[in-house]
């Protein structure tokens, strides 16, 4: 089969069509709440990509005559500008504004360190913050959670961590939040109506509260845990633990006083499940 290429008048039309239905799409899906409302934002605080592309617009119109395919230099640049534009939002940028109001601690130290974080909605927890004690992050698709805003205390040191009523325009689907290796956490982690994805490995932690429902990775060491939700605890082959209370454990667990124990000698991990809460432990 043999394919026509289009007419040369159809380049210039076939753009602005492409810009058009891109637009719409965008307005669409900052509307029905699947990217935030803070992308606009960052689309105009990019504005030079779309200043190309009006500026070239005279150009265009003079060179028309020669080419009838520049006419659709104009749709591509503003194409061009809102794609890459998209791309750094969804990545996190630091240089647009929706990255000023992500959330940044002071230096990392040494010592214990009691963490609350509180949100309604998803909430990762996991070792990262180079040189900073911790670091929130949106997870940048459309939601209703709103800026994290931290209160500090020091010794000793306690941090509280919840959303700000500020801004419509910052709503995202949840944050991401990055935890230094080198102090001892004691933490209490509440994704409120949200799925919380939570990954001690590599940290230090003493003490561990957890609601809502989620995952939990276990790292090895020993420390207590508190679950008032519904949680899945990944526990790391070979690291003990103890689980009171409701749960679903593996087979070769040992029936215990109120609960199961891994068939693992040493201290480990305590786990005690509150009232109302349940958990499913796997161990991989």
């Amino acid at each position: 089969m043999i394919f026509a290429r289009p007419p040369r008048s159809a380049w210039p039309t076939a753009a602005w069509l492409m810009l058009g239905f891109t637009v719409g799409v965008g307005g669409f899906a900052v509307l029905a709440g699947i990217l935030s409302p803070a992308l606009v934002i960052d689309l105009v605080s990019l504005w030079p990509g779309l200043a190309i592309a009006v500026l070239s617009v005279p150009i265009v119109w003079g060179a028309r005559r020669r080419s009838h395919r520049i006419q659709a230099v104009p749709p591509l640049l503003a194409l061009t500008w809102i794609v890459l534009a998209t791309a750094a939002h969804l990545s996190g940028w630091a240089l647009l504004p929706s990255s000023a109001a992500e959330l940044v601690g002071p230096e990392t130290m040494t010592g214990p360190v009691r963490l609350q974080v509180s949100l309604d909605g998803p909430l990762v927890v996991r070792a990262g913050a180079s040189g900073f004690l911790y670091q929130v992050r949106f997870l940048r698709l459309g939601g209703r959670v709103g800026s994290p805003v931290a209160e500090e205390r020091q010794d000793p040191v306690e941090i509280r961590i919840e959303e700000e009523d500020g801004s419509p325009w910052f709503r995202f689907s949840g944050w991401r939040t990055e935890l230094a290796v080198e102090p001892r956490w004691d933490l209490w982690l509440d994704p409120g109506s949200g799925d919380a994805e939570v990954d001690l490995t590599g940290l230090e932690v003493e003490r561990i509260r957890v609601g809502g429902a989620g995952t939990v990775r276990l790292g090895g060491g020993a420390g207590s845990m508190q679950v008032d939700g519904t949680y899945t605890v990944v526990v790391p082959q070979g690291v003990p633990v103890t689980v009171v209370g409701s749960a679903i454990v593996p087979d070769d667990w040992i029936a215990s006083d109120g609960g199961w124990r891994a068939p693992v000698e040493g201290e480990g991990w305590m786990i005690e499940v509150g009232s109302g809460g349940s958990v499913a432990v796997v161990v991989r």
